[in-house]
């Protein structure tokens, strides 16, 4: 059977249309995936479309699955909400490049700033993180905490400031999730982390860089 990698996001078709012209496909074969693709959206997306559907159903009648979405309970402690990061840190692997994190909220009152630079730390490897939030609910005594904190660990910060912020991104060159809460209300409420798929990460970059 095939062996699957979940390697970040990446584009399906173009993916197997590469193992099928260099005529790599044998049981050894690896096929890097989008991760939040459904066995039904796989079907549509052109070469070996057969092949991926069924080993991907063999795969999620086992005991692995592919990881498109968490729920984060309000009793999550501060060790669920690091494991959970960087079980997506790990999977889309954008922390080998600079990463964004788009939340207008970043800066503001409640934000757990050690946990967030714990986060930062154990999964940016870059050690380059670009801050994306709106200046109007930026609280200057936790930037300005957050950041030498930042500073001391030797990482690389960029800000870029916008009005333009709704949802909450952390994403690079390699991918990318979505957290539905900002940082300082993950606990106030039930919310969800999930990952981005090729079609959002175009849309995203095109709105807040990358």
């Amino acid at each position: 059977m095939f062996y699957i990698k979940f390697d970040g996001n990446y584009d399906i078709a173009a993916t197997t249309k590469e193992i099928y012209i260099n005529k790599r496909i044998t049981r050894d074969t690896m096929i890097k995936i989008v991760n939040s693709c459904t066995p039904i959206e796989i079907k549509t997306e052109g070469v070996l479309k057969r092949e991926i559907s069924n080993e991907l159903s063999k795969l999620n009648r086992g005991n692995k699955k592919l990881l498109t979405e968490d729920f984060i309970p309000q009793t999550a402690t501060n060790a669920d909400l690091e494991t959970i990061f960087k079980k997506y840190f790990d999977t889309t692997q954008i922390g080998n490049e600079e990463v964004t994190i788009a939340d207008q909220y970043i800066f503001s009152n409640g934000i757990d700033v050690q946990l967030l630079v714990n986060i930062i730390t154990s999964n940016i490897k870059s050690k380059k993180v670009r801050f994306v939030y709106n200046k109007t609910f930026c609280d200057k005594t936790i930037y300005n905490n957050l950041i030498s904190l930042l500073n001391k660990n030797n990482f690389q910060v960029r800000f870029e400031i916008t009005q333009n912020l709704h949802d909450r991104y952390w994403y690079s060159k390699n991918g990318g999730f979505l957290v539905c809460a900002s940082f300082n209300t993950l606990r106030k409420a039930p919310t969800i982390i999930k990952m981005l798929n090729c079609q959002e990460l175009c849309q995203i970059y095109k709105y807040y860089g990358v």
